[in-house]
């Protein structure tokens, strides 16, 4: 995902220059926020590290829902 990263700051470059700061701004909050929401994805085993399919980032939220209700049960239960 590294090779994604100079096109994308060219694109916020470019929306800064051409928009107000703020849409720049906003735009680069979201794309940050969904990168975290993936990496996380990775790391409690939402996202499989063999290469994910369409179908799986679909599933994504139901997923991430089932693992932090199982956390959170657990943690009520200690």
């Amino acid at each position: 995902m590294a090779i994604l990263a100079l096109p994308m700051a060219a694109g916020i470059s470019f929306l800064a220059a051409h928009s107000s700061m703020f849409t720049a701004r906003v735009i680069a909050a979201v794309l940050i926020g969904l990168n975290l929401i993936l990496m996380k994805g990775y790391w409690i085993g939402v996202i499989p590290f063999g290469g994910p399919t369409p179908s799986e980032f679909r599933n994504m939220p139901e997923k991430y829902f089932a693992v932090l209700t199982r956390r959170l049960h657990r943690r009520a239960n200690d």
